[in-house]
């Protein structure tokens, strides 16, 4: 029946050229495709309704609008009228459509992050084929993990695991412990260490040494349990896991 000097202005078009595209019907109007649910349930209940819908300016633009529907009683309760209430929010809504975009970017990539830090964990069958009955429960807070479990198998069938706990959590907390996983390999495979207490005191100088090559000061870390198992003999050594 009536618009105001806004309405037209957003649209960029008069009310008499919106009523020839539209049949003058709201629903056929409305850029929301469940707007005949809404309809029915602001006539049924007597209450106002708010919706998103989106539409095409003069210019070919698209628009976000932000409306609310309130029915319009008479004095025994009748449906009257309808009024519509709608609020540009076009560029919060590109706004809100780039955060997500860029969530997505961000979340896509770690998931494809975790993936890799996966391939550095031992495989766990691994362990059900050392010791029967064994299980890794393995569960990162934030897709990615700052901690880490870890195992090898000498030549002379001696096992060694340990739990990890590295600073931080999420990305930055990944990338620590792929530098602890690399010294805790080097400690073993390359200076052919075997003792709990030695491995962990090469893995701290090899650890201290990587991260000195940075410019800042970086003071990250790792708290570990490493045990090593030859036999029947057990040896533990632990970083703050007594």
């Amino acid at each position: 029946i009536w618009a105001n000097e806004s309405y037209e202005r957003v649209f960029g078009k008069t009310l008499e050229q919106r009523k020839r595209e539209t049949g003058g019907n709201l629903l056929r109007g409305s850029g929301n495709n469940k707007i005949k649910q809404l309809v029915e349930e602001c006539v049924k209940t007597g209450k106002g309704v708010s919706y998103e819908s989106h539409h095409v300016n003069a210019e070919g633009e698209k628009l976000w609008l932000q409306s609310t529907l309130t029915p319009v009683l008479d004095e025994n309760g009748k449906l009257k009228n309808l009024v519509i209430i709608d609020s540009d929010i076009t560029d919060q809504k590109l706004n809100e459509l780039l955060v997500r975009e860029k969530n997505k970017d961000i979340t896509d990539s770690i998931n494809y992050a975790s993936r890799l830090q996966k391939a550095i964990l031992p495989d766990r069958s691994e362990f059900n084929q050392i010791m029967d009955g064994a299980f890794v429960y393995f569960e990162p807070r934030d897709i990615v993990s700052g901690d880490f479990y870890w195992m090898t198998k000498t030549n002379n069938d001696e096992l060694i695991v340990a739990a990890v706990d590295c600073t931080g959590h999420g990305v930055p907390g990944a990338m620590v412990s792929v530098v602890c996983n690399n010294a805790l390999h080097q400690s073993v495979a390359e200076f052919g260490l075997r003792e709990p207490g030695q491995i962990l005191d090469k893995t701290r100088e090899l650890v201290i040494k990587q991260f000195a090559k940075s410019q800042e000061d970086v003071k990250d870390g790792m708290d570990i349990a490493l045990c090593s198992l030859n036999g029947k003999r057990l040896k533990y050594a632990g970083a703050n896991n007594s």
